[in-house]
């Protein structure tokens, strides 16, 4: 278990410079694939505005809308974006959880669409089944449940995703789960082993962003003890208290988790890596855009790809 403590926050006058010089820059690639069956969300900021902007290659990926039997999601039907590296074999899956917002917004496609010019298998699971983004806080809750339903919308929905993906493609790679807010609360709980099933020892590593940090009184099975855990957290983000932070990483302990580190950002509240997250209401709410913070975890969770799956 180690504690990387980002001390040196870029100040007000900085990030605002990263946001002018992002958003006068034209995006190079599209926003995602279109499709009927679901209805995408922009926040309207340029692609090159978000952390793995740079990374998109329009000429390097393949972008699909997939769908996974119904006895899960709620009963319905639900769907999940594919993107695949084009002319190369792929490096290994990596699964794009949500936010609370839901799978259909650009900010997560394109995050896979990054993936897949990176070389990887990318896939965004619907854990709402609903095709569109949630707005509503009172839906959003019916459909999560209450905690005994935690495992089943996040971290077996995300297994029952990876299987449905394997036996359309045939690929037997294990996987790795990056994701945000409510998604990196679900990739904490692979590891902890809380989708109860054989498939949660292929999770070779997670990344948690901003993610919901806590200690779940739910006893989970195997636990990924080999698996990488990368927690970008900022130190002022009111959804994660210090003690919740401290509560979320003796938990993991617990469970026998190995690799474990915490990446501290200071100054940073929720929400770091949305560039749209810079007004007053926002902050007020403890949403904050922080271009440093955004960039260097993107670079720390490529690199934890990088050596996850370099064999």
């Amino acid at each position: 278990m180690r504690l990387a403590r980002v001390s040196r926050a870029p100040s007000g006058a900085s990030r605002a410079r990263a946001r002018r010089r992002r958003r006068t820059e034209m995006p190079r690639a599209r926003s995602s694939v279109r499709d009927d069956r679901v209805e995408l969300h922009d926040a309207g900021v340029s692609i090159d505005a978000l952390p793995w902007g740079r990374d998109v290659r329009d000429d390097a990926l393949a972008r699909s809308i997939e769908s996974v039997d119904a006895d899960d999601a709620n009963g319905t039907s639900a769907l999940f974006y594919v993107a695949r590296p084009l002319e190369r074999e792929s490096r290994g899956v990596v699964v794009v959880v949500h936010t609370a917002l839901g799978a259909w917004e650009t900010f997560t496609t394109t995050c896979a669409d990054a993936l897949a010019s990176l070389g990887y298998d990318a896939i965004v699971p619907d854990l709402y089944g609903t095709r569109k983004c949630v707005w509503d806080v009172e839906t959003k809750r019916r459909i999560r449940g209450g905690t005994e339903n935690r495992a089943a919308f996040g971290a077996k929905a995300v297994i029952k995703c990876v299987k449905a993906f394997r036996s359309k493609t045939g690929e037997t790679k294990p996987y790795a789960a990056i994701g945000f807010c409510l998604g990196g609360q679900v990739c904490l709980d692979l590891v902890r082993g809380l989708g109860a099933s054989d498939e949660i020892e292929d999770v070779r590593a997670v990344a948690s962003f901003h993610g919901v940090l806590d200690a779940p009184e739910l006893e989970g099975g195997s636990v990924a003890r080999d698996a990488k855990v990368r927690i970008f957290h900022g130190s002022k983000d009111p959804f994660s208290s210090p003690s919740s932070v401290h509560a979320c990483l003796d938990d993991l302990k617990r469970r026998g988790a190995d690799d474990v580190v915490l990446y501290e950002y200071e100054g940073c509240m929720h929400a770091f890596t949305r560039p749209e997250k810079v007004r007053p209401e926002d902050l007020e709410t403890g949403f904050a855009y922080d271009a440093e913070a955004a960039e260097t975890s993107w670079r720390e969770c490529v690199r934890m790809l990088e050596e996850t799956f370099r064999n």
